[in-house]
């Protein structure tokens, strides 16, 4: 968003006016600007929780599938599920393409017809959907502080990367920030000596040279929270924003083979974070209850 005052007008205009003195209370208006500018944030981070899955999460037909008026079949990581209308949004099948193109006719779709990847919006703990007008009001009067609304994302088909996905992204992530040699500062982590909701931590090292602040105090932080079984396995990783800003979001990751071969994106925001076992839980028997009689 960018804002132009008259002033700004006159001043790239070719014909010179003469200077103006600088008006009382110009500061106030700066201080208007700023204001307006952290409201626009915070909306922007709100926003988040339902759009943070441009990439392979949106659909190219997203208008069409958005709030589907019947329930979506499809195969998800092997298993014919047939998914209700509310969590059911931007949905995608193999073949789709993010960028809004496709080469060729859209196929006719058939219950067999792979799917590639949607999403939805859940209410935690009792796990329901914008399935009525008052579960819709309620989640359009959520409050960012407050919410419980999770944003789920699944992504199956010709975007999985088989079981133990989530597993090998943490090991790669972890060595590349725990690498001693590693020169850039807002990727140089640490492990913290404790535990935090059976989460191993790892936080950024080392203090900003120009203010002295660690950098894990930043608003541009990210805290790293890995959950795993007795044999090391990365069952979940999840990375929050720091809690230097108002209202701090987390993404948690996690895979759901070998029961579907599919993977599973959770937004929330980061006063839920002690929950995310149960979080973790609830969201696949969601998920799994999509699947049709006789594949469950």
């Amino acid at each position: 968003m960018s804002l132009t005052t008259k002033e700004g007008e006159r001043s790239m205009n070719p014909i010179q006016e003469k200077p103006q003195k600088p008006r009382k209370g110009r500061w106030l208006i700066g201080l208007l600007v700023l204001l307006i500018a952290g409201m626009a944030y915070f909306v922007w981070r709100l926003s988040s929780v339902t759009n943070a899955f441009a990439d392979g999460f949106q659909s190219p037909e997203m208008a069409a599938a958005q709030y589907a008026d019947r329930t979506v079949y499809g195969e998800l990581g092997g298993v014919l599920v047939a998914i209700p209308p509310h969590f059911a949004e931007y949905v995608e099948y193999n073949g789709d393409s993010g960028g809004g193109k496709r080469k060729g006719p859209k196929p006719v779709r058939t219950k067999e017809s792979k799917l590639m990847s949607f999403g939805f919006d859940v209410r935690y703990p009792d796990m329901v959907g914008k399935d009525t007008s008052e579960r819709r009001e309620d989640y359009r009067n959520r409050k960012l502080r407050t919410t419980t609304w999770i944003r789920v994302g699944l992504g199956s088909g010709e975007i999985y990367n088989g079981p133990g996905v989530i597993n090998r992204r943490t090991k790669n992530a972890l060595a590349r920030k725990l690498d001693p040699n590693q020169k850039s500062p807002w990727e140089r982590y640490e492990k913290l000596g404790r535990n935090e909701y059976g989460l191993d931590v790892y936080v950024l090292k080392g203090n900003n040279p120009a203010d002295g602040v660690p950098y894990r105090e930043s608003r541009n932080a990210k805290d790293i929270f890995v959950g795993g079984d007795a044999g090391g396995h990365a069952l979940a990783y999840i990375d929050c924003d720091s809690q230097s800003i108002l209202n701090p979001l987390c993404q948690h990751e996690f895979d759901l083979a070998p029961k579907m071969h599919a993977y599973v994106r959770l937004i929330y925001r980061r006063g839920l974070l002690s929950e995310w076992k149960n979080i973790q839980d609830e969201v696949t028997k969601l998920v799994l209850n999509f699947a049709m009689d006789g594949q469950k």
